[in-house]
C-alpha cells in the first residue's frame, strides 16, 4: 500500500466490514479445483498466493 500512496501521493484507506449479502453457489460449483485440478485455461493456479499489483 505504501508504493501506491507514494505513486498517487496521497494516503490510501481501506474500509473493513463485515461480508452482508454472501450467497453460496449452487453445489456443483464448490470445490471447483478440487475437481478440476487443472483450473482456469487462462490463470495459472500456482500463482494463486502472490500478491496483484499494478506495478507488474
Amino acid at each position: 500500500m505504501i508504493a501506491q500512496e507514494q505513486r498517487l501521493k496521497r494516503k490510501v484507506a481501506v474500509e473493513v466490514d463485515p461480508l452482508r449479502n454472501y450467497i453460496l453457489a449452487e453445489n456443483y460449483h464448490q470445490s471447483h479445483l478440487k475437481k478440476n485440478p487443472g483450473g482456469y485455461c487462462h490463470i495459472d493456479v500456482n500463482a494463486a498466493g502472490k500478491p496483484l499489483t499494478s506495478e507488474e
